[in-house]
């Protein structure tokens, strides 16, 4: 049996969709974090400005994935 991943989740629920969940991610090719739906794709930089508008971008990071809560909490990611 394989255990799913645990991603790190900042919002159940999506300003744009209403659908998705809001979870941590990592650009591969700098290393940084940021905040991305799991549904809609929509993206943000900063978990303050999550949900406003003029913020969100879409589809700017195209080698990313999410983070696991444990490499996070180990600082392994």
């Amino acid at each position: 049996m394989t255990v799913p991943p645990d991603y790190v989740e900042v919002r159940e629920v999506c300003p744009v969709c209403s659908q998705g969940w809001v979870r941590v991610a990592r650009d591969s090719a700098t290393n940084s974090l940021f905040f991305r739906c799991d549904e809609c794709g929509s993206d943000w930089e900063d978990v303050l400005k999550i949900g406003i508008e003029s913020s969100k971008t879409r589809d700017d990071y195209y080698n990313w994935h999410f983070v696991e809560s444990r490499k996070l909490a180990t600082n392994k990611i």
